[in-house]
């Protein structure tokens, strides 16, 4: 009886339009949907991006009940939602009616996931902007549908594709599709999940400028003219800073 009363205390309502959280936010709660819609957005240049449709049922800031404190992604309403809040001390007191074997193992998982989530950065020999630049390069090649301003692909698949090609995090290959959007080696389609690459062959010899930057690639010739380099170089220290 007291759970159900404290379950009752602890629903939350949220009109169409409402966030319930946003994205770099620090929270401590997980959250139920009772009734209605709620979508999930990430930062993706200068808009949000939705990513996820979530309904009655579905749950969504679970990682903050085991120490991933920063919001990974925003939460808006689309219908009138009402939300049940899970806190950490609800949790503990269902933590009571399992085994403790179980109670670790969940935890354990947890934690792994939130490990996993932060990303596993390899060694590249030459850096880690040219492993993820050659990587759009071949998207846009081979899994990029050809335009009049260049190659489209939906932008989960270049996530995903860079993700297991570089084992680094979900919010880092953001960061840097962001930064390369800067630059306008790419562009982010607003509302559509699709990234254009305007110019694969441009990126292609970014790359090998960038390898002709380190150690390992000071005996590369470049077959680009002089005003690309200046433009390269302008690049290069920007995505410096």
């Amino acid at each position: 009886m007291g759970d159900k009363v404290l379950v009752r205390k602890l629903i939350e309502k949220y009109e169409d339009g409402d966030y319930i959280c946003r994205e770099g936010d620090v929270g401590h709660d997980m959250y139920i949907i009772k009734s209605g819609k709620v979508e999930v957005l990430k930062e993706m240049g200068d808009t949000e991006m939705r990513i996820a449709t979530l309904g009655p049922k579905d749950f969504f800031g679970e990682m903050a009940l085991f120490g991933a404190n920063r919001r990974m992604a925003a939460v808006r309403a689309i219908t009138y939602t009402e939300a049940i809040v899970v806190t950490k001390r609800m949790l503990e007191t269902q933590y009571k009616k399992v085994p403790d074997w179980l109670v670790s193992m969940i935890k354990t998982i947890a934690k792994r996931i939130i490990t996993t989530s932060k990303g596993v950065k390899g060694h590249f020999k030459i850096g880690l902007d040219f492993t993820i630049l050659k990587s759009l390069y071949l998207l846009g090649n081979v899994v990029g549908t050809p335009t009049s301003r260049g190659a489209v692909l939906p932008i989960d698949v270049a996530r995903d594709e860079i993700m297991y090609t570089t084992g680094i995090s979900y919010d880092e290959v953001d960061t840097w599709i962001k930064r390369f959007n800067l630059v306008n080696f790419v562009s982010i389609k607003s509302g559509t999940g699709m990234l254009e690459i305007p110019d694969t062959e441009r990126i292609n010899f970014y790359a090998d400028f960038i390898h002709s930057k380190s150690r390992e690639g000071k005996n590369v010739k470049l077959s680009i003219d002089s005003d690309t380099t200046k433009s390269f170089e302008r690049i290069y220290k920007l995505m410096q800073r």
